[in-house]
Order: C-alpha cells, then sequence, then structure tokens
C-alpha cells in the first residue's frame, strides 16, 4: 500500500464530500478511491468514515487521522517544493575540494566572483593535493593533473596549464646559469611528488624535441608547489613549476626562468563530479562559472611569462 497516496485519496474524499468527487479531482475512478479506503481502514484496524448513500461523515478516529495526514501531505509538499526550487534556482552549500596550488591562486577568487551573482549559495572549500572520495559529501574536486583522471564520476576539461623551469637568483648567482639542457646534469633538480612523472623525470619539450632529464638524487622531494616555489626561492635548486605558482616570483624578480625555450607538456585543469548525480542548479551553475572564467585567469598567468 502506498501510504501517501492512500492518505492523499483520503484527505480528498473529506473536502470534496464524496468519492466520485475524490475520483475527479484524483484523475482516477470511484472504484479505485472505495478500495484505498477500505484498505486503509483495514490497515489501521479501525473505521474512519461512516458512509452512506448520501453523505459521508468522518469518525472521531477519523478527524484525529485527517489532522496528521494532512500535516504530513503539507510537510511532503513542501519538501517537494524545495527540491523542486533548488533545481531551478541555486540555493544551498556546494563542498569542494582542490588541489592546494589551484585553490589558493584560482579557486578562492572564483567563489568570490560567483557569489556576488549567487549569494544564496555557500562554499565548505578543502584544499589537499590528494583526490578525496567523492562520496563523502563533495559536490566537485578541482585537479591539476597529467591525464584526464579515470574514475567513474563526471569529469569536465576546464583547460590546461604552462609548466616551466625556474630557479633564485642566488642559486643562478652560486651554480651558474645552464645553457643546455645537459647541463641540469650538474645542478640540484627538485622534484614534485605531486605528479608520478615529475617525481622520476622531467619531460622537456624544446627545439631539440623531446628531452627527459632523470631526477635520480633530487635534494627535495615535495607534494606542494608552495613548498616547492619556497624552497627554489630559498636557493636550493631549481624547479618545474606552473605558471600560476611561478607568475608572482618571476613578476617581483624572486624567481628566473631556467632554459625558457624548454617547458613540460601541459597539465590539464580537471572538474571531477560524483557520478549518476542530475546537477542541481547550484553544481551546473558553478561548473558553468569556473568554465567562463577560469580558462581567462590561467591565461593571464601564461601571458606573464611570456613577457
Amino acid at each position: 500500500m502506498d501510504v501517501l497516496q492512500v492518505m492523499r485519496a483520503f484527505s480528498c474524499v473529506v473536502q470534496a464530500g464524496s468519492l466520485t468527487g475524490a475520483a475527479e479531482r484524483l484523475g482516477t475512478t470511484t472504484t479505485s478511491i472505495s478500495r484505498m479506503l477500505s484498505n486503509l481502514e483495514a490497515h489501521l484496524h479501525i473505521r474512519l468514515l461512516n458512509r452512506t448513500t448520501r453523505r459521508i461523515a468522518l469518525t472521531e478516529a477519523g478527524k484525529r487521522y485527517l489532522t496528521r495526514c494532512q500535516q504530513i501531505l503539507e510537510l511532503v509538499e513542501t519538501a517537494e517544493s524545495e527540491v523542486q526550487q533548488q533545481q531551478r534556482l541555486p540555493v544551498g552549500q556546494l563542498r569542494i575540494h582542490a588541489s592546494h596550488g589551484l585553490g589558493q591562486r584560482y579557486v578562492v577568487d572564483l567563489i568570490t566572483r560567483y557569489r556576488q551573482r549567487h549569494p544564496a549559495v555557500t562554499f565548505n572549500l578543502t584544499m589537499s593535493n590528494r583526490l578525496p572520495d567523492l562520496e563523502e559529501g563533495y559536490d566537485m574536486s578541482i585537479l591539476l593533473r597529467d591525464m584526464p583522471p579515470q574514475l567513474s564520476c563526471s569529469v569536465e576539461a576546464l583547460g590546461s596549464v604552462q609548466t616551466v623551469l625556474c630557479a633564485s637568483p642566488t642559486y643562478l648567482a652560486r651554480m651558474g646559469q645552464p645553457h643546455r639542457v645537459q647541463d641540469l646534469s650538474g645542478h640540484a633538480c627538485l622534484a614534485s611528488c605531486d605528479s608520478e612523472r615529475q617525481a622520476q623525470e622531467w619531460l622537456l619539450h624544446g627545439p631539440t624535441g623531446l628531452v627527459r632529464v632523470p631526477l635520480t638524487k633530487p635534494p627535495l622531494r615535495v607534494d606542494s608547489e608552495e613548498a616547492l616555489c619556497s624552497a627554489i626561492v630559498a636557493g636550493l635548486g631549481i624547479g618545474l613549476l606552473p605558471a600560476y605558482a611561478s607568475a608572482e616570483g618571476l613578476r617581483t624578480g624572486t624567481l628566473q626562468q631556467v632554459l625558457p625555450a624548454y617547458r613540460s607538456a601541459p597539465m590539464g585543469i580537471y572538474a571531477v563530479s560524483p557520478g549518476g548525480r542530475q546537477p542541481d542548479a547550484r553544481t551546473s551553475t558553478w561548473i558553468r562559472h569556473l568554465q567562463d572564467y577560469l580558462p581567462g585567469l590561467v591565461t593571464r598567468d601564461v601571458e606573464a611569462l611570456c613577457a
């Protein structure tokens, strides 16, 4: 027995004053309404209505049951209305995960811009370089990866980021400026553990094509772009940084490009959402917001490299 359906039928019979009137309102037959009422009374083991050929009257139990039915049906209607409104209008909280560097450089700014248009949406932002379990309540993860994530999730490509070799002026003054890729073997090359590829070697594209630079004994391996950038600025060695992590240091002069003709392959930015969900208004408008604004912010940092 569909309890909500039967409650609606019972309430409608009382409001219409007859089984025929209730059947017309609900788009069904008088026989179906009568059967539902009989099943309900049998389920409750009590009579709710006194029915004659001329009128229908509530019993005392029926009056009490009608009050509760109306309260329950109103709550159900309110819940359905709220959910439907959430499908139409961006409201509620978005729980977002982002790679630490992307989060600091872009995502916080993008959240600020988004909330200027949709103030009814709030954010819970977690920043780490490890992909969380999206089924633990996350609406989306924004990641920097060599390849698209191989997950049973919804994946949106949001552009790519250039990466460049950087060192501090003090390091280059002490160790000398490398002029060829082969010169890197005599330098301290710092490794990023966040990328499996960059943890073992650098794959650099330049005038002579693809060149592999093994990272056999790096003085530092780190899984944070911010920590890697700090180590480079401190003069620990040469490192491979994304445009957004190196742009400010290159602008202020605390970083210098090394072998500017060589860069690694761009890394992709991806928005990953749990699979099997119908995106609501807050999620779909947030994705469109990322698509509209994030590529421009990334291009700004790439242009800073060229400058």
